[in-house]
C-alpha cells in the first residue's frame, strides 16, 4: 500500500514540478518582454511584476516543494543524524525530524487554506493595473504545502515499516544523507 501512494505521489509530484517549471520560463518570457518593451519602446508592462510576484514565483516555489523533497534536493539539516552510528537510532532520529515536519506543514496547510478561502469570499482582488483575484495564488501555496505534507507521511510510513524490518528506509543511503 506504501509503494501504491508512492507512486501516486510521484506522478502528482512531476506534475506540479512541470507547472513549476512553466512558471520559470513565463517568469523569463514577460521578464525579457518587459525590459524590451522599457527598452526600446518606453512602455514597460505595468502589470508583470503583480503577476511574476504574486502568482508564477509562488506557483514555482510551492508546488516544486514536494517533489524536491522526494529527491533530497533541499538543504538538510541532518548535521546530528549523520553523527549517529547505528543505523536504527540515525532513523528514529530521522522519523522525529519528519514528524516535527508534517505537524508544521500540516498547520500551514490549515492556514494558508483559511486565507484562501477568506480571500475567496471576500472577493480579494490585486490592487494595481491587473485586478486578478488573490485566491488561486493563496490555493497554489495551500496544493503546494498539501503535497509536501502527504510527501512527508509517505517517507514517516516507509520509515515505520523499515523499522519494523530492523531496516533503514529506502530514502536514506548508507550513510545516513537523502
Amino acid at each position: 500500500m506504501i509503494a501504491a501512494a508512492e507512486r501516486l505521489l510521484a506522478l502528482i509530484e512531476d506534475g506540479f514540478l512541470l507547472v513549476s517549471c512553466m512558471c520559470i520560463l513565463a517568469i523569463v518570457v514577460i521578464t525579457t518582454g518587459d525590459v524590451t518593451a522599457r527598452t526600446l519602446f518606453n512602455a514597460p508592462f505595468a502589470w508583470s511584476h503583480d503577476l511574476i510576484t504574486q502568482y508564477l514565483l509562488i506557483a514555482m516555489f510551492f508546488l516544486a516543494l514536494p517533489y524536491v523533497t522526494r529527491t533530497g534536493g533541499h538543504m538538510a539539516l541532518d548535521f546530528l543524524a549523520r553523527r549517529v552510528g547505528d543505523p536504527m537510532a540515525r532513523t528514529l532520529l530521522v522519523l522525529v525530524g519528519e514528524i516535527l515536519a508534517l505537524l508544521f506543514i500540516a498547520g500551514f496547510v490549515d492556514g494558508a487554506w483559511e486565507t484562501t478561502l477568506d480571500a475567496y469570499q471576500g472577493g480579494d482582488v490585486l490592487t494595481g493595473d491587473l485586478a486578478l483575484p488573490t485566491w488561486p495564488s493563496r490555493l497554489l501555496g495551500t496544493l503546494g504545502a498539501a503535497v509536501l505534507a502527504l510527501r512527508l507521511a509517505v517517507r514517516i510510513a516507509q520509515a515505520l515499516a523499515a523499522l519494523a524490518r530492523r531496516d533503514v528506509p529506502a530514502y536514506l543511503s548508507q550513510d545516513g544523507h537523502r
